[in-house]
C-alpha cells in the first residue's frame, strides 16, 4: 500500500498543473453554469474566509490518500477500474458537498489521473492546489473589489 499511497515523486509537477486545470474548471462552471441545481456555494464557503477555511483547503487533499491510495485500490480490486473510478469519486462528491456534480466531475477527473498514473502524490498535490487557489481567487478578487470600489 505505501508505493500506491504516495506513488513516484516524478509527479509532483504533473500535480501541479492538474491542480491549476481543476482551477480553471471551478472557475469556469461557476462563472458560465447559471444559479440553481448545477451550482451552489464552493465547498470552503468562500464568503468568510477564516482559520478553518484554510486548515480545510491544507487537511482536504489529506483525503485523497482516503480516496485514491487506500479506497480505490480496495474497491478496483473487487469491482473493477471503471466502477472503483466511479464510486470514488462519488464518495469524493458526498464528503466535499455542494456544489455535488461539480465535486464529481473533480472526483473523476482526480480518479482518472490516479488511475493512469498510480500515484498519490500527483492527485494530493492537484487537490491542494486546486484548495489553496480556490482560497488565493477569492482573497484576491475581494481585495480587488475593494481597492477598486
Amino acid at each position: 500500500p505505501g508505493a500506491v499511497l504516495l506513488g513516484r515523486a516524478d509527479q509532483l509537477l504533473n500535480g501541479i498543473v492538474l491542480g491549476v486545470l481543476l482551477i480553471g474548471v471551478a472557475v469556469a462552471w461557476n462563472m458560465f453554469l447559471p444559479d440553481g441545481v448545477l451550482r451552489g456555494d464552493w465547498q470552503l464557503d468562500l464568503s468568510r474566509i477564516r482559520g478553518v477555511t484554510l486548515a480545510a483547503a491544507v487537511l482536504l487533499p489529506l483525503a485523497e490518500l482516503l480516496f485514491r491510495g487506500l479506497a480505490f485500490p480496495a474497491l478496483e480490486s473487487r469491482y473493477g477500474s471503471n466502477t472503483a473510478l466511479v464510486v470514488s469519486a462519488g464518495l469524493y462528491a458526498l464528503v466535499l458537498g455542494t456544489p455535488v456534480l461539480l465535486s464529481l466531475l473533480l472526483g473523476l477527473a482526480l480518479g482518472f489521473a490516479f488511475l493512469r498514473s498510480r500515484s498519490g502524490l500527483l492527485v494530493l498535490v492537484a487537490q491542494l492546489v486546486l484548495q489553496l487557489g480556490m482560497v488565493f481567487l477569492h482573497m484576491a478578487w475581494s481585495g480587488a473589489v475593494a481597492l477598486f470600489s
